[in-house]
């Protein structure tokens, strides 16, 4: 069983990729807001990825897959969204 320091840990160990992360959506946002939507796709998959443990990326692409009409990718975000949140976000500490 982790326990709240071991979770602590991990979580600051990982900070340069939740950094680059957390860039990337950044840069997707303003890439968006330029009419550049396809290059804030590539930048969002790459966190769905490496398991962004957020909503941020997995909203963005599920919202601009609709307005695509991509269907099967926007499920396949949502999809994805739902594990990350069941099984890393919210995993209980008998996870």
């Amino acid at each position: 069983m982790e326990d709240n320091k071991e979770k602590e840990t991990k979580f600051f160990n990982n900070r340069p990729a939740l950094y680059q992360q957390l860039g990337r959506n950044l840069k997707g946002f303003g890439l968006e807001r330029n009419g550049r939507k396809d290059d804030a796709i590539r930048l969002y998959e790459e966190n769905l990825k490496e398991n962004f443990e957020g909503t941020y990326p997995y909203d963005r692409l599920a919202r601009i897959y609709r307005e695509k009409n991509r269907v099967d990718d926007e499920i396949r975000v949502l999809e994805k969204a739902v594990w990350i949140l069941k099984n890393i976000v919210f995993a209980g500490p008998n996870s």
